[in-house]
């Protein structure tokens, strides 16, 4: 991705040479936080960095405006971390947590973040320092020791996660990156310069950002690809609208790409007529599609189910052209259900009890809720008691109401005789 970035020292007010400069890499693509709930998450995420004693890791960030508590990049919980947390005035908490318990930290002069600019940010642990690059250039380092052993420490973008803590971050994101060693200067520089392969040595974790149709309808995305793995390190998306210029996908396409947006497909029933795929290329080529597995056949865009329940995954692609390269494919998956086997489930609330003694032969009131799966396909329409004792069998009426997520309120008087 192409950056501008500025480098600006404030306690002298003096600019460096490296005041602005224009880096290259594939795409011009991003996403964007919207500072309310929008983050990635790779549960588990500290497998990749635990029980070394050296680790890193990298991004390109622009921040919409100065603000307290915005989590950029973060291995974080109770007892350990490795994280970025921008505070006031453009300051940033450096912060380094060992399994000992012993915190180590450095904190940027005011003004280090730089709203409406795009910045590089690189966090590193050589072993016996902590150092932040920002734009290729030590901001400050502390003495550390120690190493990370949990495994299962959470790795997210867009926010740091402890307890009720809600540091979210508002702008965007680009190329971040995950490394179990210490980054040099020279690597740093050479990777703001240069888009990484994706094959690099001890390279763990690397999300380009190159996905969807920029400020389009990208609902269907729920991952952040990362670059290796085969999908095991794909992050999750929280809370991003995905459409619209913020909380989505968004920039420019550089000439040859294209992306695919594949509309999600609701829970369908076995008994559904066929139905039209919607997906479309940025490219404007036609975007083909193909059932992965499930009961379920295609012809062109139509999806036609056979009548069985199960779960169908359906695959978009776009070959390219002379002009486009081939798209990444897209999967979507929904489910097909048999409503034979779905039936309500009743709990009865009064009486709670098998047996009611009422000597007085007073009026007792029956009540009992019922509640059945997937309450967008199905509905109770109503509901008997059938009331027995010694003396008679009788079919009561009751009345019902309907509860707010899909709940009936059974509830009817009766006099014993």
């Amino acid at each position: 991705m192409k950056k501008n970035y500025l480098s600006i020292v404030f306690g002298l007010m003096m600019t460096l040479s490296l005041l602005t400069g224009d880096l290259w890499a594939q795409s011009n693509q991003y996403l964007h936080f919207d500072r309310i709930d929008d983050y990635c998450s790779l549960p588990g995420g500290s497998q990749y960095i635990a029980n070394i004693s050296q680790f890193s890791m990298a991004g390109w960030f622009y921040t919409d405006q100065l603000a307290y508590g915005q989590g950029m990049m973060s291995f974080r919980s109770s007892s350990q971390g490795f994280y970025l947390i921008q505070l006031d005035n453009g300051k940033i908490e450096c912060r380094y947590l060992n399994s000992l318990g012993t915190l180590h930290e450095y904190a940027t002069p005011f003004y280090t973040v730089v709203p409406g600019v795009w910045q590089h940010f690189a966090w590193v642990y050589d072993g016996s320092t902590v150092k932040l690059y920002v734009n290729g250039t030590v901001n400050g380092q502390a003495n550390a020791t120690g190493m990370i052993t949990d495994s299962n420490i959470e790795f997210t973008i867009g926010k740091c996660l402890l307890g009720t803590f809600n540091f979210v971050y508002g702008g965007r994101a680009d190329e971040v990156s995950v490394w179990n060693k210490a980054l040099t200067q020279t690597e740093i520089q050479d990777m703001m310069a240069n888009e990484l392969l994706g094959t690099e040595a001890n390279l763990q974790l690397y999300y380009k950002f190159n996905q969807g149709s920029p400020a389009g309808n990208n609902t269907s995305i729920t991952k952040l690809l990362c670059e290796m793995g085969g999908g095991t390190k794909d992050m999750n998306l929280y809370g991003f609208a995905m459409t619209g210029e913020t909380s989505n996908f968004n920039g420019t396409l550089n000439l040859g790409y294209q992306a695919i947006s594949f509309e999600a497909i609701p829970t369908k029933l076995i008994s559904d007529a066929p139905f039209t795929l919607h997906g479309e290329a940025t490219s404007g080529l036609e975007v083909m599609y193909s059932v992965v597995s499930g009961p379920a056949t295609i012809v062109d865009s139509t999806v036609t189910l056979t009548g069985q329940p199960g779960d169908v995954v359906i695959k978009a692609s776009q070959p390219g052209d002379m002009n486009f390269n081939p798209a990444v494919d897209v999967f979507n998956s929904f489910m097909v259900l048999d409503p034979a086997t779905f039936v309500p489930e009743i709990d009865v609330r009064n009486p709670l009890n098998d047996i009611v003694y009422d000597p007085g032969l007073d009026a007792i009131q029956l009540a009992a809720y019922a509640s059945i799966d997937y309450p967008e396909l199905f509905s109770v329409s109503e509901l008997f008691l059938l009331l027995k004792t010694k003396r008679f069998l009788q079919l009561i009426g009751t009345m019902v109401i309907i509860q707010p997520g899909g709940l009936l309120r059974i509830s009817e008087d009766i006099q014993l005789r």
